[in-house]
């Protein structure tokens, strides 16, 4: 009888906590989403026309030049991006929103058979984004800039006690982890056998995380943005593939 009440405290401090979307005032929409870049067919604008409607405050730029109190807690914003995960019969968008830890808090989709591209995407987006609540916030932890967390363990209370906080370990970073591409300098921090992120020393959100691919030395990447493409170690290097301005595709060495 006493663990089974020690399981139901546990259940409920964890879903009492879980995230949902409509905690966040504040959402960062990228100016180049992830499979529509410079506000292909005007999506980018409806998403944050749709997303203010519902009372949240968007922001597009960049992190260092988000607001001081953004800056200090990162994780009172919500990273929001769109993806086209339809084929030549439908179109669909997936909406999708992650918090600071890369974790999904809200995944939905919209689909359109309209066969105009720019009609069709805008329908699957509408849909996708119908049942967003209202934004009504409530104030997120803010994460230490000189930790990274990487594993959460709780202890199990007793009858009598209150459920204590998830305990966030702190990440020891070796200098001698340093790459630099010429103008940033990054440090390598091991999350799992099977992810690292590349991290400045004073920020608390990875410039670029890296996961293990099915090839030796190719990773999937995730830069700060949303944006995703492909990294691999080379000559003792890790590259990045990036797009400029132009579309083209070039390699951001990072030297150790």
């Amino acid at each position: 009888m006493k663990n089974i009440v020690l399981i139901a405290l546990f259940l409920v401090f964890n879903f009492g906590n879980a995230q949902q979307f409509s905690d966040y005032k504040y959402v960062y929409v990228p100016k180049n989403l992830k499979d529509f870049k410079n506000n292909k067919y005007g999506l980018n604008a409806s998403v944050v026309k749709s997303l203010e409607k519902k009372g949240y405050t968007v922001i597009q730029s960049e992190q260092n030049e988000w607001p001081q109190e953004l800056r200090q807690n990162p994780c009172e914003v919500a990273i929001v991006n769109i993806s086209d995960t339809g084929n030549f019969l439908k179109n669909k968008i997936t909406f999708e929103a992650k918090d600071c830890h890369e974790k999904v808090v809200l995944s939905q989709q919209g689909v359109s058979s309209e066969k105009d591209f720019e009609i069709g995407f805008k329908e699957s987006l509408e849909k996708s984004m119908a049942s967003i609540s209202a934004s009504t916030p409530t104030k997120i932890s803010a994460i230490s800039n000189e930790t990274l967390p990487v594993e959460k363990s709780v202890e199990v209370v007793q009858k009598t006690d209150l459920p204590k906080p998830v305990i966030i370990e702190k990440v020891k970073i070796n200098a001698s982890n340093n790459f630099s591409n010429g103008n940033l300098t990054l440090q390598k921090v091991n999350i799992s056998n099977d992810k690292f992120i590349l991290v400045e020393s004073k920020s608390s959100v990875p410039y670029a995380t890296f996961s293990k691919s099915t090839k030796n030395d190719v990773f999937r990447v995730l830069l700060a943005d949303g944006t995703q493409t492909l990294g691999y170690f080379e000559d003792g290097n890790y590259v990045i593939e990036m797009v400029n301005k132009g579309g083209e595709y070039i390699r951001d060495i990072f030297k150790k």
